[in-house]
């Protein structure tokens, strides 16, 4: 009788072993297919993102990316989350910043190529995308009396950011530095 039991025993372990077994590998599909669902919507994101310049619209919020992305905030926030490791907010923040840096960098070789100080006429051309012809409407717009001002309020606003402080705050903790002291870099290296 203790015989048969321990052989009923030992069969409702290799059992209970086999269904072990298999709702691992149930859980590990499952896993990829929802790890394969999230780089899609974020790769979405990007795309959307990135061709309509969405991340530089200050009132730029979850749901009308979801929206936009065909998806729902929660399962978008998640997504970036376990995919690029960052939250919502930061994930936008790093789009303009990246953003500002090539403006800054566009500026700065068309301010060395041009010798003009206007960032307003090149902040201009530079949102519309018409930097073809920013260089030569910059040129023949410029006045060598007059110093027009290269602010941080400006490029804060054109990246996207709502304030000057919380673009030199973002700025600061992605590059090290301020976008002041990136600048003036920039500045150095195109003499």
């Amino acid at each position: 009788m203790k015989k048969n039991q321990d052989i009923r025993r030992i069969i409702s372990l290799i059992r209970l072993l086999i269904v072990k077994i298999f709702f691992k590998r149930f859980c590990k599909r499952v896993q990829s297919d929802r790890q394969k669902r999230s780089i899609s919507i974020v790769r979405r994101s990007d795309t959307v993102l990135k061709a309509d310049k969405l991340y530089l619209d200050q009132n730029l919020h979850i749901g009308r990316l979801a929206k936009e992305v065909g998806t729902n905030r929660t399962y978008l926030s998640r997504s970036i989350k376990s995919i690029k490791g960052m939250t919502f907010t930061d994930y936008i923040n790093f789009q303009r910043i990246a953003y500002a840096k090539e403006y800054m960098m566009n500026y700065s070789k068309a301010k060395t190529d041009s010798k003009t100080d206007d960032m307003s006429c090149y902040l201009t051309s530079y949102k519309t995308n018409s930097r073809s012809n920013s260089k030569s409407n910059c040129d023949s717009n410029w006045n060598r009396n007059t110093r027009y001002s290269t602010t941080i309020d400006d490029l804060a606003i054109v990246s996207g950011f709502g304030s000057k402080r919380n673009f030199i705050r973002y700025f600061k903790r992605l590059e090290g530095i301020t976008p002041g002291q990136y600048m003036k870099g920039l500045m150095v290296r195109q003499k």
